[in-house]
């Protein structure tokens, strides 16, 4: 790794840890374009280690969501947990994949928690009914999330056989949801 490249690496860590002890939880669109640099610098870093790509994904895809919508607690939770996992996995001597792998799936099965919560969330529509256009739409970002686990967590047995199996579990519960709410929406004309 060059100078420059340890250089904005060290930067990137002080970031996140800068923004996982900070006390105001409102995310400024400037704080967010330093965050989204940060992430893009540990990317290289990381490039080899699965489970810190992971956790980065998952950060990334926080920050996403918070550039549309203000950021709830639970998300500003987990998004500060994945930060100082992926500070963990820097200051980490010695590389230990059991680990990082433990720490990418408990964190994957909250990410995958609070997405399903988010939805819950924005589906329902003034009068606390819900959008079945917003529901379709946010249950295939869901499905597209649940299909990347997989690459998520891309090296030769990275899933062990009880994952790839709630891994497939998850994407024909998604998908079936997917096919009913197809079903329930109105034609093509009446939806809003």
């Amino acid at each position: 790794m060059s100078p420059s490249n340890t250089s904005s690496t060290h930067e990137a860590i002080q970031q996140l840890r800068a923004e996982i002890i900070a006390p105001d939880w409102q995310l400024s669109p400037q704080r967010i374009v330093r965050l989204k640099a940060a992430f893009a610098a540990l990317n290289s870093y990381f490039h080899g280690r699965p489970h810190p790509l992971a956790l980065l994904r998952m950060a990334s895809s926080a920050i996403n969501h918070f550039e549309k919508d203000d950021p709830q607690a639970d998300a500003m939770d987990f998004l500060k947990e994945d930060m100082a996992h992926i500070v963990n996995a820097y200051e980490d001597d010695e590389h230990d994949p059991a680990k990082e792998k433990e720490t990418a799936s408990r964190a994957y099965k909250r990410f995958l928690r609070l997405n399903i919560s988010l939805a819950q969330d924005e589906l329902k529509t003034a009068d606390q009914t819900i959008n079945t256009t917003k529901l379709l739409e946010r249950l295939t970002a869901l499905a597209e999330d649940a299909g990347q686990l997989p690459a998520l967590l891309e090296k030769k047995d990275a899933l062990t056989a009880e994952q790839g199996q709630q891994a497939a579990v998850l994407l024909g519960k998604i998908s079936a949801a997917i096919n009913i709410a197809w079903a329930h929406l109105p034609p093509p004309q009446s939806r809003e």
